[in-house]
């Protein structure tokens, strides 16, 4: 693919490294291993000049389809109204400029966007790439030129986008943000205080987390440290880390009489990312508690009694050892549960179902995947070969994968990993498929979806004798 060099300002020395397509947006990144190559991110931050991650890339497709949808559907603004948004820790600024360019233009135009990076180098190339590559889309004349309106109230953009050199924690204080996305390398705890202050009334905030070693358990002192929690490591490990984060996200929001309601939650290979709507409230933010709990494993009939009778876990007529159950905060048991109990953590549902519903193949391909008659321009001036066409839709296919159809169930607190499901009974010889047990559920009379989880598992209502005994029908058996 051939590159193009910026014009009418001055670029960095080492410009124009290696050209990149993050979705359907070019990016010249550094030339170092590891910068534009898909599947893979650089072995070491310190390593690189800036920090770009190819292996983010289905997480910056979500991100552009759920601002769409907020824009579409007025989330947080009145019908048409301009959004302050702000690409926190921005590095390259390829998210940012991956929704001016990738939303559809009546939308994007509606976008104001602060990029913030204390990085001056970072900075330089997010410029040069945003002038060298303009967000086109987002404001097109009849003949295809792109039109840059200065809006009176946004002097400072160009494009839709600003850049802002300085600590992300003084920064996001300056103005009452609609739309924070927070992606650090690292845990986001060392910002959470401070970007929740900075909201608006009502806002979204993107949270990213990739120290999922502490958030499924695996490193107990770090999930002390920075999440006040503990966590069994099983494989209920990737629901138990999205339900930590939003557990702590809410306790932080709380301090600052914020209410959340989660929007969706992702657990995606290396990180965890939960999307949340944030209100000002005093008298949510003072019931906050009512959504944060335990999950006890291996419970005991008294204990799985309590989730029940707390609306956390469908009644059922097993008597049967279960994997696990939710109960609320107040029900904390007393005594050594070494090994058996998580938390404290979110008990809430963990997204809107019209949210994931609306993360389908044919919207992330219509928005973030290269199209050979609209983007006719880009590709000849860029040289770009059909099979990266091919790559881009396949990955923002794969962005997607698994969320529509968890929509119906998504608000179900159960999660049962079929791997688990069959190690308990000793007839049981084997897992089942998991999309055979959801059919079979739903079949019965039952909400039930195949999870998007990484270990193979179904995410349901049905209680635990109806899960066990369609175990035993499909599953191999002594």
């Amino acid at each position: 693919m051939a590159a193009t060099q910026a014009t009418d300002q001055e670029y960095p020395g080492d410009w124009p490294g290696r050209l990149w397509l993050d979705g359907r947006t070019p990016v010249q990144v550094g030339d170092f291993a590891g910068q534009a190559e898909a599947g893979r991110g650089p072995i070491s931050k310190a390593d690189i000049p800036v920090f770009h991650n190819p292996a983010m890339t289905g997480s910056r497709t979500r991100s552009v389809l759920l601002l769409d949808q907020c824009l579409r559907e007025n989330w947080v603004t009145k019908p048409g109204a301009t959004m302050r948004v702000l690409d926190g820790l921005a590095a390259s600024a390829v998210r940012s400029r991956r929704w001016l360019g990738e939303i559809p233009s009546e939308q994007a135009a509606r976008l104001r966007v602060t990029a913030i990076d204390a990085d001056a180098t970072a900075l330089a190339w997010a410029r040069a790439n945003h002038q060298t590559h303009p967000p086109c889309s987002s404001g097109d004349d009849e003949e295809g030129d792109y039109v840059d309106d200065i809006d009176e109230d946004f002097p400072e953009h160009q494009q839709g986008l600003r850049f802002l050199q300085g600590d992300l924690r003084a920064k996001v204080l300056e103005s009452g943000w609609q739309w924070v996305d927070l992606d650090p390398f690292g845990p986001p705890t060392p910002f959470l205080d401070t970007v929740l202050q900075g909201l608006a009334r009502v806002a979204v905030v993107d949270i990213t987390a990739t120290d999922t070693a502490a958030l499924c358990g695996a490193a107990a002192d770090s999930a002390r440290r920075r999440y006040g929690a503990m966590a069994v490591v099983d494989d209920l490990s990737h629901d138990t880390a999205m339900r930590v984060l939003l557990g702590h996200v809410a306790s932080v929001a709380a301090r600052h009489d914020r209410a959340i309601e989660p929007l969706m939650a992702i657990f995606d290979d290396h990180h965890v990312r939960v999307s949340i709507i944030a209100r000002k409230s005093k008298q949510e933010a003072s019931s906050f508690a009512e959504n944060i709990g335990w999950r006890i494993h291996n419970p005991s009939a008294d204990e799985v009694a309590i989730g029940v009778a707390r609306g956390l876990h469908p009644a059922g007529e097993s008597d049967e050892p279960q994997l696990s159950v939710l109960i609320p905060w107040d029900a904390a048991p007393g005594g050594s549960f070494t090994g058996r109990l998580s938390g404290p953590l979110w008990t809430g549902p963990l997204g809107k179902p019209e949210v994931y519903a609306a993360m389908t193949a044919e919207r992330a391909v219509e928005l973030c995947a290269l199209e050979g008659e609209r983007d006719a321009d880009l590709l000849k001036r860029l040289e770009i070969p059909d099979s990266t066409i091919r790559d881009s839709q396949r990955l923002a296919t794969k962005a997607v994968r698994g969320l529509a159809e968890v929509a119906e169930v998504i608000d179900c607190p159960c999660t049962y990993p079929v791997d688990m499901v069959a190690s308990m009974y000793s007839d049981i010889t084997g897992p089942p498929s998991p999309t055979t047990l959801a059919e079979k559920l739903r079949e019965k009379g039952w909400r039930a979806a195949k999870d998007f989880i990484a270990v193979p598992a179904v995410r349901t209502n049905a209680p635990w004798d109806v899960v066990i005994t369609t175990v035993r029908e499909i599953a191999p058996t002594r």
